[in-house]
């Protein structure tokens, strides 16, 4: 985007689905000084090692602000907690 473009955007957000991948550190360059939000996160690992592993990645290299955990119930296995509706 021209500098123009640019100045009237205040924050960036963006999908977390690279899991342990992905370049963090030129998504950050990217965004230029911008707020940075994780504003989707997912996955089927139930141990939560991938939560707490992406999580920690995010942090470290995006220095977001927010981070925001994509579906919190569900029943098909990509829900931070499952369950069953009957």
């Amino acid at each position: 985007f021209n500098e123009s473009t640019r100045s009237i955007i205040g924050q960036v957000n963006v999908h977390g689905y690279e899991q342990g991948g992905g370049r963090r550190d030129l998504l950050y360059a990217a965004v230029d000084g911008k707020r940075l939000w994780n504003s989707e996160y997912g996955e089927g690992d139930a141990s939560g090692m991938s939560l707490a592993r992406n999580l920690h990645l995010d942090l470290f290299w995006l220095h977001n602000t927010a981070w925001v955990y994509w579906q919190v119930l569900d029943g098909i296995g990509w829900g931070l907690i499952q369950y069953s509706p009957e």
